[in-house]
């Protein structure tokens, strides 16, 4: 992982921070502030490298205007991707995008372990009684991994509300170095929190001490 893309996501998991789902209250949900979670069907074709071939989109809207999105694509590896809106435009219960997502490397995908450049566009609408019966529904298109790809997506929304505690927290994002190192690196994320807002943030490699569950060295 490349140092311009840990800074990246950095920001993005600061921006997440400030904004955990929270029960559903009586009102009806405002489109405009709330997450929208979004899923591209089938993304890759044929069986997937693991688990879903989905690509799971999670945005947080403020007053109708993206504040931060995260993606996961359990088919591609178990990193955490971020997304880059060029477009983002919520219309009542109708959202569309225009976006650039960034497959980040874990360990072992993509072997080179460079970042990956997608551009995708979706159009969805929400239908259904009640926020939690509420169901996106649409279409998506775009390329993914230089391949031409389309289909449906679903998915749905949430209310966001600040429910972080004062404390540091920890995060491991992926691993950085190949799957057959026994010194395997991975990239960890801390949050410094108090009054419910992130107050700093830091950025770097750890090293697992020895094999199994030992504890964990920090590198200056």
């Amino acid at each position: 992982m490349t140092p311009v893309v840990s800074r990246i996501i950095v920001l993005f998991l600061i921006c997440l921070s400030i904004a955990a789902p929270a029960p559903v209250g009586a009102q009806e949900l405002d489109t405009r502030t709330c997450m929208w979670h979004v899923r591209m069907v089938s993304v890759w074709e044929g069986k997937a490298r693991r688990g879903t071939k989905d690509v799971d989109i999670y945005l947080i809207a403020e007053d109708g205007k993206l504040a931060s999105g995260v993606a996961t694509a359990r088919g591609f590896n178990k990193s955490v991707h971020f997304v880059d809106p060029r477009e983002f435009k919520i219309d009542g219960k109708k959202i569309s995008c225009k976006a650039k997502i960034t497959l980040t490397p874990d360990a072992w995908v993509p072997r080179d372990h460079q970042p990956i450049e997608c551009s995708v566009e979706w159009e969805g609408e929400l239908s259904g009684k009640g926020d939690l019966k509420k169901q996106l529904a649409g279409t998506y298109k775009g390329v993914v991994e230089g391949k031409n790809v389309e289909g449906r997506l679903n998915g749905g929304i949430e209310p966001i509300k600040t429910g972080f505690e004062d404390r540091v927290w920890s995060v491991s994002l992926n691993q950085s170095t190949g799957a057959d190192d026994p010194r395997a690196e991975e990239i960890r994320v801390s949050l410094g929190v108090l009054g419910d807002k992130v107050v700093w943030a830091n950025v770097g490699p750890w090293i697992r001490a020895g094999l199994g569950y030992g504890g964990y060295i920090g590198i200056p």
